[in-house]
């Protein structure tokens, strides 16, 4: 994985870090989802730089498919179109 390539133009690039698969880079993500039980967010290119906790799913809309992790606890960070979430826990259920 080369970390310092550049991002394609209208995308955000996300990494997601979890105990069972390492790190995922997803490239060219069009936006992201996140449904958390104290709120809805969607994140797109350019979106301002944000940190938050995540009790709930996250979906990576990408160009020809989406990517749903559901039932998870965690945290994010979005910054320069880079999101970046370290999952905590996944739930049953």
């Amino acid at each position: 994985i080369n970390l310092n390539t550049e991002i394609a133009p209208g995308s955000i690039r996300a990494r997601v870090i979890d105990e069972k698969q390492g790190l995922t880079v997803y490239e060219n993500v069009r936006a992201v989802r996140i449904r958390s039980k104290e709120y809805v967010l969607l994140i797109m290119k350019d979106y301002s730089p944000t940190l938050g906790q995540i009790d709930g799913s996250v979906i990576f809309l990408l160009e020809d498919k989406e990517v749903r992790l559901s039932n998870i606890k965690g945290c994010f960070k979005h910054q320069g179109n880079e999101f970046i979430m370290i999952i905590e826990e996944e739930m049953v259920g």
